[in-house]
């Protein structure tokens, strides 16, 4: 991570498709985290998002052949013990994670 000023610009790690290069981007005091994309073409980060980091999600019917989802269904689903949770299919949106639900939770 590297801070400059009050901005604390964080490593990328995970939640974006491979060609897309970001980072997140916080204040110092501050709740919310923003992202920055790099923009390859004007060698500059930017806020606007694009085409190749854009997350893409499927349905059992539609996913790559190949994909296995976790049980054979996209609903999410979470699994705890004493020490931690484990999350799988999640669906991400404009930074936050959602459960994805197909009837009553």
């Amino acid at each position: 991570q590297v801070i400059i000023g009050n901005t604390t610009y964080h490593p990328s790690f995970g939640i974006f498709p491979r060609d897309c290069k970001w980072r997140q981007v916080s204040m110092l005091g501050g709740d919310s985290v923003l992202y920055q994309y790099w923009n390859a073409k004007a060698k500059a980060w930017q806020s606007q998002q694009p085409d190749a980091c854009h997350p893409t999600g499927h349905t059992a019917d539609t996913a790559p052949a190949g994909w296995d989802f976790h049980n054979g269904t996209p609903r999410s689903e979470v699994n705890c013990d004493e020490h931690a949770c484990i999350y799988h299919n999640l669906f991400y949106n404009n930074g936050k994670w959602y459960a994805i639900v197909d009837g009553n939770t």
